[in-house]
């Protein structure tokens, strides 16, 4: 299975449809919030076939959408959430003790625009950072792919996007036991 992860698109859509083309099929998207386009948009660019998680951000103004989300992939609870209500701009401890309170393997965010990966005691920490306005130091948009392969073992590609071409940057290999 294979699954696209972003956030902060800010409504830039020919980004997210550019990640979409380079990306090839994938199973479902997750989106972190402040993508500031209707969950129907994404919809028709991903196909009605592909499964589409989208949260709340806090520059969203659709009430339909959820502020959290706690999802099943592959046998592993991953709590889905924009960030901004844990204060994620200070640090991850409000977001790692809620992780842990729905028991989580994995929580994913965004606001921060930054791209993130670690593991704290068990919990896998993930960020895709920003498409539209990246803020870590070499200022590059970034998302996520997810792979899960047949022995549910998660393998995250964090992806940068260099002009109008994507690379590889980091591949780390992951498993929640």
């Amino acid at each position: 299975m294979r699954y696209l992860i972003v956030s902060d698109t800010h409504g830039r859509h020919l980004l997210l449809r550019e990640v979409l083309e380079a990306t090839g099929p994938i199973d479902g998207l997750i989106h972190l919030g402040d993508s500031e386009i209707k969950q129907e948009d994404i919809q028709m660019m991903v196909g009605n076939e592909t499964k589409i998680y989208l949260v709340k951000g806090n520059r969203d103004h659709d009430d339909q959408l959820d502020l959290d989300q706690l999802i099943e992939i592959a046998g592993k609870k991953i709590f889905l959430t924009h960030g901004h209500r844990y204060k994620v701009d200070g640090g991850t401890k409000l977001l790692e003790a809620k992780g842990k309170s729905l028991g989580a393997d994995v929580v994913m965010y965004g606001h921060t625009h930054c791209p993130d990966e670690r593991i704290i005691d068990e919990l896998q920490i993930i960020n895709p950072g920003s498409l539209s306005r990246p803020r870590q130091k070499n200022g590059i948009p970034t998302y996520i792919l997810l792979e899960v392969d047949q022995d549910h073992q998660f393998h995250w590609t964090i992806v940068e996007r260099e002009k109008k071409n994507f690379r590889l940057i980091i591949k780390v290999r992951f498993c929640v036991v």
